[in-house]
């Protein structure tokens, strides 16, 4: 993990460029689980895959298990993103479970949608809804503000902050209860080095999480991750338009 790390670095510092539209691992447009408050482009859209450690429910009790995850993300209007992910979690593979089912499948939708847009010197603030449906163990309503600026001529930031709240599941009950994703103030910043990579450092409210996703010509994606500061994740994904 170590040796791939230094090689994407590489790459990142060969190039230059100051995009950074990237998909986390929620299925929306942010950094590794952190939503940002810009969208997708109008007709575009993201498709992409991750494997990597997370919290989840078992009989009620938050544990960390590996997931495997698909999403998809399109931009329906400047202003308007809309996601959604499937993912497979391998905790109860061994346990007291139906040992015909050894992955535990969950589903939902995301929405982000932009209230002021950045200017010079206005950051962009956006509303997210997270896990709108399925089991909503994930669920949270956030607000978010971005705004980028750039440190020298070809190294370009993106400054994140944030507060999620369970104020969805206080008027609709999540029926197997939440894992606390998003519940409180959260907050990043990506480096953009190169128009072949970006290198992510977050906070998510409950863990600290460094990544770097590597690009070529914004279309197809690498994401290589650390959650939580020890537990390492990959993720590919591809954009295209409508």
């Amino acid at each position: 993990m170590k040796k791939v790390i230094e090689i994407v670095i590489l790459l990142v510092i060969l190039g230059m460029g100051k995009s950074m539209s990237s998909q986390n691992v929620y299925g929306i447009s942010g950094m590794i689980k952190i939503p940002d408050a810009f969208t997708m482009e109008s007709g575009k859209c993201f498709i992409g895959a991750d494997y990597f450690n997370d919290y989840i429910l078992r009989n009620g009790e938050r544990i960390n298990s590996g997931v495997w995850t698909g999403m998809v993300n399109i931009g329906f209007h400047r202003r308007i993103e809309i996601g959604a992910r499937v993912a497979a979690f391998e905790a109860l593979k061994g346990g007291d479970s139906d040992p015909a089912h050894d992955l535990v499948k969950d589903r939902f939708l995301n929405a982000k949608v932009v209230l002021f847009f950045e200017k010079k010197y206005v950051p962009q603030i956006s509303i997210g809804l997270q896990d709108v449906v399925g089991t909503r163990i994930y669920n949270s309503t956030y607000l978010v503000v971005s705004k980028s600026f750039n440190s020298f001529p070809i190294v370009r930031h993106n400054v994140v902050i944030g507060y999620g709240s369970d104020i969805a599941t206080q008027i609709w009950e999540a029926p197997e209860g939440t894992v606390e994703c998003l519940y409180g103030v959260f907050g990043g910043i990506s480096t953009v080095i190169s128009e072949y990579g970006v290198i992510n450092i977050e906070w998510d409210t409950r863990d600290f999480n460094i990544g770097i996703t590597a690009k070529y010509k914004q279309y197809v994606g690498l994401n290589l991750f650390i959650t939580g500061l020890k537990w390492p994740g990959a993720g590919l994904w591809v954009r295209f338009g409508l």
